[in-house]
């Protein structure tokens, strides 16, 4: 199984040990790092820059297209849960201070802010069925990651945090409306149907979630 997220603390702790079991080799660490905390910077920068041009026309899609409109502050999403799913909430395995990613089942479809069809589950050419996908969780956008992770995962009395969209997250039977700003799509990446900077919609259906 691949794992997922890691808490800050630990990749902090980590950097660090690295370090200082390397002090007598000739590569500067701390130039190193200093520059890695720059280019993270500037990042952050651009990034903070796009959510804000992109926040108001997503939440104008938001106010028109879901019920009730949630928005999460720090990540500019949009979301709807119109399902909330199962009442247990699915219980995240921890592995070596690191969430292990879980397979997901979805029926879900894929937009541009003006309706144009990206990606979908369900293919045409079986309509007498609906159609759904297996993912691994960790491999799948952020915005899907955001959508599927609660707030927080609890692990030794300690509550790590996991920017989800929601308290509990995603669960088995939980459909949500979720519209995203373009960092935690596919940012200034250019697909076959997805321009550059592109801001995306996604209806789900959480069919499964597990780690068989």
């Amino acid at each position: 199984m691949k794992t997922l997220f890691k808490p800050f603390l630990l990749l902090t702790l980590t950097a660090l040990a690295l370090a200082s079991c390397s002090k007598n080799d000739d590569f500067d660490y701390e130039k190193a790092q200093e520059e890695a905390r720059i280019q993270d910077s500037l990042n952050n920068v651009r990034i903070q820059k796009v959510l804000a041009e992109q926040a108001g026309e997503l939440e104008q899609f938001a106010k028109t297209n879901f019920e009730t409109p949630i928005h999460h502050d720090s990540l500019g999403i949009w979301y709807d849960v119109v399902n909330p799913g199962e009442a247990d909430p699915f219980s995240y395995i921890i592995s070596g201070g690191r969430v292990v990613s879980p397979k997901i089942t979805v029926i879900y479809k894929g937009t541009l802010l003006d309706g144009t069809v990206f990606d979908e589950s369900d293919d045409k050419d079986t309509a007498d069925k609906v159609e759904t996908r297996e993912f691994e969780l960790g491999r799948m956008i952020r915005a899907w990651q955001s959508a599927f992770l609660p707030k927080v995962v609890n692990y030794n009395g300690y509550s790590i945090p996991m920017a989800g969209l929601t308290t509990e997250g995603l669960r088995k039977g939980s459909v949500i409306k979720f519209v995203t700003p373009s960092p935690w799509a596919y940012d200034a990446k250019e697909l076959e149907k997805i321009p550059a900077n592109s801001p995306l919609y996604f209806e789900m259906e959480v069919v499964d979630i597990s780690y068989e």
